[in-house]
């Protein structure tokens, strides 16, 4: 019989946030969204984010890289840090950085980590 997560969503944000070894502050800035309503959201003070904030929250917390971690793909980023931004305008940044990297040469596997 599996356990239904009663963990506020608060909780869980800020348990997997501190995990990663990430101020509030910077989750907000990677997600896209502003530090207060991160903050609420972690405090409890918002109990039903929107589902694009947690979207945005929890690409940035499945994405998230330091030093010894892959970064993410670039239109992963771009989605969420421009969630608005329509999905032809992702594609067509993420075909220009490719024709870029063809050209001036492609900066991924540096030191064993994608430099994009």
């Amino acid at each position: 019989m599996s356990r239904i997560n009663t963990q506020p969503i608060g909780d869980h944000v800020r348990t997997r946030r501190e995990a990663l070894g990430l101020s509030a502050r910077k989750l907000a800035r990677i997600a896209g969204i502003d530090n207060g309503t991160l903050l609420r959201i972690e405090h409890g003070d918002i109990r039903q984010p929107r589902p694009d904030t947690l979207d945005a929250i929890e690409t940035a917390l499945a994405h998230w890289t330091d030093t010894d971690r892959e970064l993410p793909p670039l239109t992963t980023y771009l989605r969420a840090r421009y969630p608005s931004m329509p999905e032809r305008a992702v594609s067509a940044l993420n075909d220009y950085f490719d024709y870029l990297a063809s050209r001036y040469g492609d900066a991924t596997n540096v030191n064993g980590a994608d430099q994009r």
